[in-house]
């Protein structure tokens, strides 16, 4: 299924570029499975890509992002989980009087289950949605402060539509932007490439701890909802959804790959301030006292720049300083950092995966022994919980 999604993406959009632009076939192709991948690399210079072709590079950037990929997952899977929890409903309705408390909790927590897919898929929505719209405006009232670049006036476009294309392409990780020379018109705009640096932590490497904060967040709305107006918890919504909220907080990887426990979110957090940390001083030491460098920059404008280029160069790549005035000891750093970028996140995900427990096998013990019809609705609720399921 994920093979068809990113081949046919590619292909269908490879044939719309190749058709509406004067492009090889094979940069084409290129082109476009550069932005379904989300890795930035364009044969072709960006002044020749026309507002049709940047539509198209932005709808391959959303798909292919890691978030996106998140979304998709997730409806996959509640999509085979429904199957399986019409038929629990359907043997619970017929068979409710016989029922042992053990499959009575089963079949609750199957419940549970299936309110948390459906919360995560909204946060999910929700993260993406507001990440990039909070990007795209915060960006465009930066461009504001400076003239719009003659390239992007000639071909028609505005800031917003500059703004909100840097926005997605930090967001997915792409590095991709309207403009020929990346983010070096940006180099004095700090109040412009901190929110996209943001956003590129946000769609990439450090995604599992603000999604987490948001489930916290709304843990903390409906507390203060709930002070607000005392009548709110007697609602069974109102129950529904806060079970919802305990099993996604609690049971993270049984819904997602980037959901962890607050010890592997601490842990991922800690080792990306780690290599930030580690890569920005290499920056420093080896760029502020460089002739080539300081001739064009600030020292003030090298700070910000160098920070940006931290994260930008592990993750998006963008750019914003000529690679050629920096040293080549700090070429060695980019270039073990870009390898060594996805270890926190791969490690935090192995090890929340060895953690991880199922839910009902207590319960699917106990049931072992009672009557034919209580191991039939234990097995069908367990189903859920299969490995074949939770990896689909």
């Amino acid at each position: 299924l994920w093979t068809a999604h990113y081949v046919l993406g590619i292909a269908a959009a490879s044939v719309v570029l190749y058709c509406t632009h004067e492009l090889p076939a094979v940069d084409a192709l290129l082109l476009a499975a550069s932005a379904m991948t989300n890795s930035g690399l364009s044969p072709v210079a960006m002044r020749r890509i026309s507002s049709l072709g940047f539509a198209v590079l932005a709808v391959l950037m959303l798909l292919g992002s890691p978030v996106a990929m998140l979304v998709l997952a997730l409806c996959v899977r509640r999509r085979r989980f429904l199957c399986v929890q019409r038929e629990v409903r359907a043997y619970h309705a017929q068979h409710a009087p016989r029922l042992s408390p053990q499959d009575k909790a089963v079949v609750a927590q199957h419940e549970a289950f299936a309110q948390a897919q459906a919360l995560l898929l909204r946060v999910l929505l929700r993260y993406c949605a507001g990440w990039l719209l909070l990007g795209a405006l915060l960006v465009w009232a930066a461009l504001r402060a400076q003239p719009l670049p003659p390239e992007l006036a000639e071909r028609g476009f505005s800031r917003f539509q500059h703004a909100a294309f840097l926005a997605l392409s930090a967001f997915t990780t792409t590095g991709l932007a309207l403009t020929s020379d990346s983010l070096v018109s940006l180099a004095h705009l700090p109040q412009a490439y901190l929110p996209l640096s943001l956003l590129v932590m946000a769609g990439n490497v450090a995604s599992p701890i603000f999604l987490r904060l948001l489930v916290q967040l709304h843990v903390k709305v409906d507390a203060w909802l709930a002070r607000w107006d005392p009548r709110r918890n007697r609602r069974r919504d109102v129950k529904q959804y806060r079970r919802a909220l305990h099993f996604v907080l609690t049971h993270p990887r049984k819904l997602t790959t980037h959901l962890f426990d607050p010890a592997q979110t601490f842990y991922l957090g800690l080792m990306l301030l780690l290599f930030i940390v580690l890569q920005y001083v290499f920056f420093l030491a080896s760029t502020l006292n460089r002739q080539e460098a300081r001739a064009a920059h600030s020292v003030r404008q090298l700070l910000g720049i160098g920070f940006f280029q931290t994260l930008g160069t592990r993750t998006s790549g963008f750019t914003m300083l000529d690679l050629r005035v920096l040293s080549q000891g700090l070429l060695l750093v980019y270039v073990v950092m870009m390898y060594l970028s996805v270890f926190p996140l791969v490690t935090s995900i192995h090890s929340s995966q060895a953690n991880q427990q199922r839910p009902a096998a207590g319960t699917a013990a106990a049931a072992t022994s009672a009557a034919e019809p209580q191991e039939e609705v234990a097995a069908v609720a367990n189903a859920c919980f299969d490995d074949r399921l939770l990896r689909a």
